[in-house]
């Protein structure tokens, strides 16, 4: 005989009307009750919350939005009792009641204002990965405005500032080292390694393999090679541990010749090879601190791209392709700063449509089809910056609409899914067969595809790029979104919202992408360095975590802030930026975290112990990690 199911256990209801039992007389349960009756009030009985059914964390953002539709109302009608200035008898009996249900409606929002940050704060330090339910809750709380941070948006206009050393640097002429002498010290073999790395590995540089011996029947190569020449010298030495004697006179030298050499040129006309020699000269005035000759050669692009776009129409389909992975790499860049500066009449020309950096079909090796999905994929987030900057960053209006806001969402997610599964996936890179990957199924069983190797590190460049699109693409594709929300963020102390929610999710998996990405010691630094702009958003979301008045969410900031230090510790580009605001303003928020904000009270004994290495040391960042990869 089968058992009978128990009878499901119902709550029982509140009985007591609330007028009742705000004033604690007893109530005779009629509708309306017997001393409402009297008193001439309105009779309302509690009923049972009616989302016990849902989960947690949907219950959450179910108060945080009725919080606001709540405080709304109180808004309005606060508004509305000033503006009339009511000062009948009547009138005032009715404020003087309202007045006091309000007083004690305040105080139970006060104690519900105040649950709701540090309930919604502790399941939020557990971050949990892209796509699962819990990222997905917050959606039904999107605001109907979404206010600005005025002190992000200054923050945002001095983020260069940031990278620039104390002392200025002035590139000064060499005519006392000729260019022949320049040449004669590099090796062919330094040559030949510094064109391999540019063509294959320059993180910047979204083009094909450009620099060929070919060009020099035109003139070109000379011209193209010197610019290389120049940017490369130092980017090997300070990012790639690559020895070269006396690179900094060197790449002076080529600075300089490069320099005449286009000028020559242009004298005859402004064409591709031009625009492409004063873009890396510009990268290189801009990674070594030259800011002054790095603004003059904006402007020089600046030019030379308006008028090139002007005779799109007369070059050839081979030109054409050209100059526009030429004005993608100089976009991405542009992206990669958060500055912009792509006139806004190229972007929206059709032939700089996005979708025709879609990958080819018919490449011939591995190694092409994942560089080619890396300049897709870097375009495609390019774009979404920029539609960023130009809804976000680029109004006049205090506050954004949250729908515009939901859609910029919307775009970054349909990027996300595009990616291929392999750079999604928590599986090992060295676990992958790259070829048995869907989409990558035509290269299995060809000859020769691992044949190319990375001139500095000598491991397969099929490896190398792997790794790009995991780690340094996703990286960027976090720091977007920090981008995205930084603006919004709350005061601290402010309730907590899906700004901040969305900024605590994507820092830390941005910082752990990257200990990922570093705990790969033969692949971290050695084809390109964590994209500095991110790098600087991500810090400063970090800080914004620690003047929150939640001592789970002050533990969150420190440890993510902690942990970014460390990853920049052990990179080539903390010998770049360690004199710099940056790196300073990173060692003084530690030593201020120990001194203001570390208290036995407000932390439990896990986070007295994290802090312990900070106090053993005045320097804490010295103890707490490792010299940089060499």
């Amino acid at each position: 005989m089968a058992s009978k199911q128990p009878p499901n256990k119902r709550r029982r209801q509140v009985e007591t009307c609330i007028n009742c039992r705000s004033s604690r007389k007893q109530c005779d349960k009629g509708n309306p009750c017997r001393n409402c009756l009297e008193n001439n009030r309105k009779c309302l009985y509690a009923k049972e919350f009616p989302y016990s059914h849902v989960s947690r964390e949907e219950q959450a953002a179910i108060l945080e939005r009725l919080l606001y539709e709540t405080r709304g109302k109180f808004n309005l009608l606060k508004n509305y009792v000033e503006k009339n200035a009511i000062k009948d008898w009547e009138s005032q009996v009715v404020m003087a009641s309202t007045k006091r249900h309000m007083s004690r409606n305040i105080r139970l929002e006060a104690d519900m204002y105040n649950y709701m940050r540090r309930y919604t704060a502790s399941w939020l330090v557990q971050v949990s990965t892209p796509d699962q339910p819990e990222w997905r809750v917050q959606d039904k709380v999107f605001k109907t405005i979404f206010s600005r941070n005025g002190f992000i948006i200054n923050l945002m206009g001095n983020l260069p500032k940031e990278t620039i050393p104390p002392v200025p640097r002035m590139l000064e002429n060499t005519d006392h080292f000729s260019i022949d002498i320049a040449r004669a010290m590099v090796s062919v073999e330094e040559v030949e390694m510094m064109i391999a790395l540019y063509n294959d590995c320059y993180s910047f540089s979204a083009l094909p393999d450009f620099i060929s011996p070919h060009f020099e029947n035109n003139g070109d190569y000379d011209l193209l090679l010197s610019s290389v020449m120049t940017l490369m010298l130092s980017h090997c030495v300070n990012l790639h541990a690559m020895k070269v004697d006396n690179h900094q006179v060197l790449s002076h030298a080529f600075y300089f010749h490069t320099k005449q050499l286009r000028d020559a040129r242009v004298a005859n006309g402004i064409d591709i090879m031009t625009l492409h020699a004063t873009f890396n000269l510009m990268l290189y005035e801009a990674e070594n601190g030259y800011l002054q000759q790095c603004a003059m050669s904006r402007q020089y692009m600046a030019i030379m791209i308006d008028m090139l776009h002007a005779h799109y129409g007369n070059m050839s389909v081979w030109q054409q392709n050209l100059l526009r992975h030429l004005f993608w790499a100089i976009f991405t860049a542009d992206a990669g700063s958060h500055n912009m500066q792509m006139q806004e009449h190229v972007l929206c020309a059709p032939y700089m449509h996005v979708h025709k950096q879609r990958p080819s079909d018919q490449s011939l090796q591995v190694v092409d089809k994942l560089k080619e999905e890396y300049i897709y994929f870097r375009c495609r987030l390019a774009e979404n910056i920029r539609e960023i900057w130009k809804g976000c960053y680029g109004v006049e209006a205090p506050s954004v609409d949250g729908a515009q806001v939901k859609t910029l969402e919307e775009g970054m997610w349909e990027l996300y899914r595009e990616l291929p599964s392999w750079i999604k996936s928590e599986d090992p890179l060295d676990k992958i067969a790259i070829e048995t990957c869907e989409g990558y199924e035509c290269f299995c069983g060809q000859p020769n595809q691992h044949s190319r190797t990375h001139p500095i590190c000598h491991r397969s460049l099929v490896e190398v790029w792997m790794r790009r699109l995991r780690y340094h693409f996703l990286v960027e594709w976090h720091g977007t979104w920090l981008f995205l929300y930084q603006i919004f963020l709350p005061k601290p102390g402010d309730v907590v919202q899906l700004p901040f929610i969305r900024c605590m999710e994507h820092g830390k998996l941005m910082v752990d992408a990257m200990e990922r990405w570093a705990d790969d010691p033969d692949f971290f630094d050695c084809y390109c360095y964590p994209s500095l702009r991110s790098l600087l958003v991500a810090s400063h979301v970090h800080r914004y975590l620690l003047g929150s008045e939640i001592p789970e969410v002050r533990q969150k900031g420190y440890q993510l802030l902690h942990q970014l230090y460390g990853i920049i510790r052990r990179s080539n580009i903390y010998h770049m930026y360690k004199n710099t605001e940056f790196i300073l303003g990173m060692k003084a928020t530690f030593h201020s975290i120990h001194r203001d904000y570390i208290q036995p009270n407000d932390m439990g004994q896990h986070s007295m112990d994290i802090s312990t290495a900070a106090a053993n040391t005045k320097d804490a960042d010295l103890h707490m990690f490792s010299a940089a990869a060499s």
